[in-house]
């Protein structure tokens, strides 16, 4: 049993974080900075628990501004098999959170983005939700034999977009165009652009690996 609820983790991406990051974090939230995201945590006012990385992309001066802080730092190697978000979320599945939303991860560097959408689908994630958020954008990652919920308001846009060869057994309500027990194939934009009629939709699959992306008007 974790003590903490959620993990909120700062990435490095050129993109700023939201600008309510203050009103997003709760007590019960674990706030983890990857290397150059503890920038982002400074510049928002907030202290990241933790900062994990090789510390490449943060100053001296804000480094040891965050330890003052309190901020615990937790170093690695520049050459590591892993980037400073995987290291993060690898963290935070350890200490047993099930929920993250990673911000900060989009934009700047295609390799980094792909890199970090991709990371949704890595198996030693596969026990938490992770939602990738910017701005009024949102993705995660759906995996079979789970029910997941899509929260928003009516209007939004909702796409899926396969991972895998084919996703089997697609079932969706709460969209304006239906699915059920759809096959979708691998390179189709055929479940792009659908959109929330509900403020809840939901989404079920019985096989493979599907990214969604929510779009919000009124975020």
């Amino acid at each position: 049993m974790t003590e903490f609820e959620r993990a909120i983790i700062i990435a490095n991406s050129n993109q700023s974080v939201r600008t309510d990051l203050t009103s997003m974090i709760s007590s019960k939230d674990l706030l983890i900075a990857a290397d150059g995201g503890g920038k982002h945590c400074l510049d928002a006012g907030c202290t990241p628990q933790i900062i994990i990385g090789d510390l490449d992309s943060i100053s001296k001066p804000e480094l040891n501004e965050l330890i003052a802080l309190g901020t615990q730092v937790l170093t690695y190697p520049v050459r590591k098999n892993e980037t400073d978000l995987e290291l993060a979320i690898t963290l935070a599945i350890k200490k047993g959170v099930k929920e993250m939303i990673v911000l900060s991860a989009l934009g700047g560097r295609w390799d980094h983005t792909l890199g970090n959408i991709m990371l949704l689908a890595h198996n030693r994630f596969e026990s938490a939700r992770i939602r990738i958020v910017d701005n009024n954008q949102e993705i995660s990652l759906i995996r079979a034999g789970h029910t997941y919920s899509i929260n928003g308001t009516p209007g939004d846009t909702i796409s899926f977009i396969p991972l895998s060869n084919t996703v089997v057994g697609a079932t969706a309500s709460g969209l304006e165009y239906k699915l059920d027990d759809k096959t979708l194939t691998f390179g189709s934009t055929f479940s792009l652009s659908n959109k929330l009629v509900k403020r809840q939709a939901t989404i079920k699959i019985k096989k493979g690996l599907l990214i969604c992306t929510v779009i919000g008007r009124n975020k």
